[in-house]
């Protein structure tokens, strides 16, 4: 397909042949293998003007007939990490009266299958569904006893089930909830809702969730590399991890590479840190990250958290974390 802007670009071509035919016309002596090339070009001019009348005609009529749409609004981009990805389906605004042919339906992650829904039905608020469990054998001297998500046991251990419901409400907000089955009974892992098109790089987040603490305390249990947490964040931030009610506002540089600036307001009832017995006694955290391509196949992220608070030792006492993070990732083209 021959784009306009490609047209724009052959336009000083088409003029100096312009000026060399007029040229090469008004000499008296031509050599005829000059007379054949200067044909062959006027040939290929005048298809090339063909084709672009021809494109020109379909644009107008996909015009004419609605079918070229605006896209959907997208979330900024995020940082080159391998926490957990679940497919998002961003909805346009619907229509007035919108038409119910296959180019106005979606598809919902329903499990293993994916159903068909009609965007300008109530089956477009039909959530993405998914469930995955985390099950261990292990083998103690002497069983450690409870121990947050880690195996406790010697035998068979079931660590987690996990139901995540997942939708773009609108075009303005994600909703994300997170619910974890253990042997003992059931918890709210994270809830939160995610604004999806604030200006100048914005985006708040809202609810219940994991603190963006370094890089492994925001990976649920089927993301951590190992079948144990690790021992630093299961030592400084408990065994069930950095987990708040509270509000985030993160900011996306506009940079040539990824930095992004997260910022969390929590109410600060992490019992190991920030457990404080006033009702103000509320934690603060920050985290700056950014990450480039340091070769073809090299990629490099680093990161720092710092986090401060009130804890439960005696009145006003305080707690001051800081952490910094560093991956190397080389991935082979080949």
């Amino acid at each position: 397909m021959i784009r306009l802007t490609n047209l724009c670009r052959l336009l000083p071509i088409f003029l100096i042949l312009g000026s060399t035919l007029s040229i090469v016309e008004a000499q008296d002596q031509i050599s005829p293998s000059l007379i054949q090339e200067i044909q062959e070009l006027k040939t290929t001019v005048k298809k090339l003007e063909k084709i672009v009348e021809i494109q020109n005609q379909k644009i107008n009529r996909l015009e004419e007939s609605g079918g070229i749409k605006k896209t959907a609004v997208k979330e900024p981009p995020r940082a080159i990490e391998d926490t957990k990805v679940v497919p998002q389906t961003p909805t346009t605004i619907a229509e007035e009266n919108p038409p119910s042919n296959a180019e106005d339906q979606d598809y919902r992650q329903l499990g293993f299958w994916k159903v068909p829904v009609d965007r300008g039905s109530a089956t477009r608020f039909i959530p993405n569904i998914s469930l995955n469990g985390v099950f261990a054998g292990a083998y103690f001297t002497e069983d450690p006893g409870p121990n947050g998500p880690n195996p406790s046991r010697t035998g068979f251990n079931l660590q987690e089930i996990e139901l995540a419901l997942q939708s773009v409400i609108d075009p303005y907000i994600r909703a994300d909830v997170f619910l974890s089955f253990f042997e003992e009974g059931v918890e709210l892992e994270e809830a939160y809702i995610t604004t999806l098109s604030l200006p100048k790089g914005l985006q708040v987040k809202a609810g219940k969730y994991l603190l963006p603490f370094g890089r492994q305390n925001p990976k649920h249990l089927e993301n951590w590399p190992f079948v144990n947490n690790m021992l630093a964040n299961e030592a400084l931030l408990g065994p069930e991890g950095f987990n708040e009610l509270g509000v985030e506002l993160s900011y996306l540089f506009p940079t040539p590479f990824y930095l992004l600036l997260q910022t969390n307001f929590t109410q600060g009832s992490n019992e190991d840190n920030f457990d404080g017995d006033r009702k103000g006694d509320f934690a603060y955290t920050a985290r700056l990250s950014g990450s480039g391509e340091v070769a073809q196949d090299l990629t490099l992220l680093v990161g720092a958290s710092g986090a401060l608070g009130f804890n439960n030792t005696g009145q006003g006492n305080k707690t001051n974390l800081v952490g910094g993070d560093l991956l190397l990732s080389w991935r082979p083209s080949s």
